[in-house]
């Protein structure tokens, strides 16, 4: 009929295996603990950035489509800028709009305002939107870094 074999494990060579097993076993559920509790984190703060950012351009494009009330434009900086950035823009002078990259401004964009992370750099965001004058997508990248625990765009280009 069958010809079983006697295993050729000896008991001390099986409980080698086990505890070996047993190692790996806990070395990759700490690597899960640890990386599943850290990537949430991350994500949220992404989340945050992102929402403020869409705040911020939904209401300064909605201003600025207006004529333009400079107390209120400045205020909305203030808030969602930092200082350095501001002194930045004001030193240079420009005959556009830095954070729309344009001139002009019209509400049409709100359609297609688009904000996601710039994986390659960190702190980085894209913002854009299709430009209606110019019949392509304005691109425009930010830095955001925290300040005093408020996210700020810190950067422009």
């Amino acid at each position: 009929m069958y010809n079983i074999e006697k295993s050729t494990i000896q008991p001390k060579e099986f409980l080698m295996n086990t505890k070996l097993l047993s190692f790996y076993l806990a070395l990759i559920l700490i690597q899960i603990s640890v990386y599943g509790c850290n990537a949430p984190q991350a994500n949220h703060a992404d989340q945050q950035i992102i929402s403020r950012l869409k705040t911020f351009y939904t209401e300064y494009i909605i201003q600025m489509e207006k004529l333009p009330d400079k107390t209120k434009t400045d205020s909305l900086k203030l808030a969602y800028c930092t200082s350095d950035l501001l002194q930045t823009i004001e030193s240079q002078q420009l005959d556009y709009d830095p954070f729309l990259k344009a001139q002009d401004c019209d509400k049409e964009w709100l359609k297609t305002l688009t904000i996601s992370k710039n994986h390659d750099r960190e702190g980085e965001y894209r913002i854009g939107f299709l430009d209606s004058f110019k019949g392509e997508t304005t691109e425009i990248i930010v830095k955001v870094v925290s300040e005093n625990g408020v996210y700020k765009i810190d950067s422009l280009f």
